[in-house]
């Protein structure tokens, strides 16, 4: 007859030493599991404090312009120009004051230029001395361009419809379109800006230098809409086809319009000058 054993797991060489850390450890009065779960609690806590925090709203930005350019005379202080949202915003229109006052007051030189913030509380705050001269942002500069289409085609069929008949004599005759085209390369358009250069050598004036780009550069000698009055709204055009001198059937079809800044008064100007030989 066999004698078994059942040893407790206390009794076991892997765990015996286990057990008498944990019991020395009741003994002392520490409970290795309560540290754990109190470590747990902790950490709860604060992940709720953390996740709390990230739901709480951020402070509200400032939503009320404060911000004013100042002219200091050395006895006052004027906030010449604003309220801006940001004193970045002040502080880059201060040259503008500067530049005004230079032009337009003989102390000027001797004032101190800065910026200052108004508490506004919620209220709406007054304007600056100088918004109503200058503006309280710069003008932006108008801009003047001309769009150009092109379109190159021809007049005739790639190949004779009838070449296939044993009685055709061909001429050339046959491959005419009647009227309509055929595309030879994919249309195109290119939109040209003035610059200062261009401006310049115009004398700055924009309806010369446009006037001259479409004489030189375009074919477009025809008005959309005839004869050009003292207006020229902004859907209107020129227009006009180039020949290959080489080629008869192949043809360039150009298409100009003034998009951009132009007034209709200008735009009219153009048109007739460069329609005008």
């Amino acid at each position: 007859m066999t004698n078994t054993t059942m040893r407790l797991p206390a009794d076991t060489p892997d765990n015996a030493a286990a057990v008498s850390a944990r019991f020395a450890a009741v003994q002392s009065g520490q409970n290795p599991q309560k540290d754990k779960i109190m470590t747990d609690q902790e950490s709860a806590s604060h992940s709720s404090a953390t996740f709390a925090a990230a739901q709480r709203p951020a402070p509200a930005a400032d939503s009320n312009p404060e911000h004013y350019v100042t002219v200091n005379d050395g006895t006052r202080m004027a906030n010449a120009l604003g309220p801006y949202l940001t004193d970045d915003d002040a502080r880059a229109n201060l040259p503008r004051v500067r530049a005004f006052l230079n032009a337009n007051d003989t102390n000027a030189d001797a004032y101190e230029y800065g910026t200052f913030r108004v508490r506004s509380y919620g209220r709406t705050l007054g304007p600056g001395r100088l918004n109503d001269r200058i503006g309280l942002h710069a003008a932006e500069e108008p801009t003047y361009t001309i769009e150009v289409t092109t379109r190159v085609v021809s007049t005739e069929a790639e190949e004779c419809a009838y070449a296939a008949e044993d009685d055709h004599d061909c001429t050339g005759d046959c491959l005419s379109l009647d009227g309509d085209v055929r595309e030879l390369e994919e249309p195109s358009t290119e939109e040209i800006a003035a610059d200062a250069d261009d401006l310049e050598a115009h004398d700055g004036d924009p309806v010369a230098w446009a006037a001259d780009y479409i004489r030189s550069k375009t074919d477009a000698t025809e008005v959309s809409s005839s004869p050009i009055g003292d207006t020229a709204r902004e859907h209107e055009w020129l227009s006009g086809t180039y020949t290959d001198p080489h080629n008869n059937a192949k043809e360039t079809h150009t298409t100009v319009r003034l998009t951009g800044d132009w007034t209709e008064e200008q735009r009219a100007r153009v048109f007739t000058a460069a329609t005008t030989f």
